[in-house]
């Protein structure tokens, strides 16, 4: 059995973390629990990116590239607020 690239694990858990946030995103005005998951997978899904841009990984899955965690995450919360 091929073991997965790095990379390729690295995708997969930003396309989880990714739904998954958006999910908390849905409900993080009314419950604080859901406000604190969100804020916690932003600040995964930032660290992800921002480490993988120093480390020259370019991500094949475009969904992934183009996330921009403050615009879909923080700024759909500050239009909804």
């Amino acid at each position: 059995m091929k073991r997965p690239s790095a990379q390729t694990v690295l995708e997969e858990l930003l396309s989880a973390a990714i739904e998954a946030a958006l999910n908390a995103r849905k409900h993080a005005d009314r419950d604080a629990f859901e406000n604190g998951k969100l804020m916690a997978y932003y600040d995964i899904i930032t660290t992800a990116k921002e480490q993988a841009e120093v480390m020259g990984i370019e991500f094949a899955d475009k969904t992934i590239a183009d996330f921009d965690p403050d615009k879909e995450l923080l700024g759909a919360r500050k239009q909804v607020a």
